[in-house]
């Protein structure tokens, strides 16, 4: 197991709420076992998580930070976008609808096993091509970036350099549909495929990118589990990064 400095923050994570294998607890566990100062869980279009993962890492003495990932759609980009919210308050009225709204489009009439866990139903069930696949209901930017500021959250454009050639025009896009970070530090090598000068510089432009555009900076590992290789905390934010995103928070309430 690979060990991390303290004073670090995953702020990219997944449980097996959505696609990722690890329960809440057993995640904050690993985090702290890893020295991570903070977590963020972020699951795919559910925050069913997030109670459970607050009242346990309180008792644990880990810094939670409650957050979701939801994809969205925009007409003139190729590629479908994902979209962070770090510190939403799942109880909000409009966040809890709207990841109704999008649950609602997984339809299974009826299971024909039983599964263990929701990771299970994912890859049996619900990927496409499988028997219970039905395509997502999405929404564009605003709508999402709207609804995380209204559950008190920060939007994050989530791997942006995954979003290939048309990367800085989303990135303006999102910014001007009001998004306020994005994530630099992603595993594209591992998860992507991507050479590690590609990266590097990816990460580097990104840098530049968040400096001129007076962006938050974010990061973390998307952590599923340990099958794809990553660590928790591999990919990472500095406190001090961490910080401006904490006090921009503060701002807002």
């Amino acid at each position: 197991m690979e060990k991390f400095s303290s004073k670090l923050f995953d702020l990219h994570t997944h449980t097996n709420s959505s696609d990722g294998e690890l329960t809440p607890k057993e995640l904050i566990d690993l985090a702290i076992e890893s020295k991570i100062s903070g977590l963020a869980i972020t699951d795919h279009d559910s925050i069913s998580a997030l109670k459970e993962a607050e009242k346990y890492s309180k008792k644990k003495g880990i810094e939670f930070i409650p957050g979701v990932e939801i994809r969205c759609h925009e007409k003139e980009f190729n590629y479908p976008i994902e979209i962070i919210g770090l510190f939403i308050n799942p109880d909000n009225s409009k966040m809890k609808s709207l990841i109704k709204q999008l649950q609602s489009n997984r339809i299974i009439q009826k299971f024909p096993w039983k599964f263990k866990t929701l990771t299970n139903v994912f890859t049996k069930l619900l990927f496409k091509g499988k028997s219970s696949f039905v395509p997502k209901k999405c929404f564009d930017m605003k709508k999402i970036i709207r609804t995380i500021k209204d559950s008190e959250g920060i939007s994050i454009l989530a791997h942006p350099g995954r979003y290939m050639n048309e990367m800085e025009k989303i990135i303006d896009k999102f910014q001007i549909e009001g998004g306020q970070g994005i994530e630099i530090n992603y595993p594209y090598v591992k998860l992507l495929n991507f050479k590690p000068q590609t990266e590097k510089k990816i990460i580097e432009g990104l840098k530049n990118l968040a400096l001129q555009k007076n962006l938050l900076v974010s990061g973390g590992s998307d952590f599923h589990g340990n099958k794809r290789g990553i660590f928790l905390g591999e990919k990472n934010v500095s406190k001090e990064d961490f910080e401006k995103i904490r006090s921009l928070i503060l701002q807002q309430t």
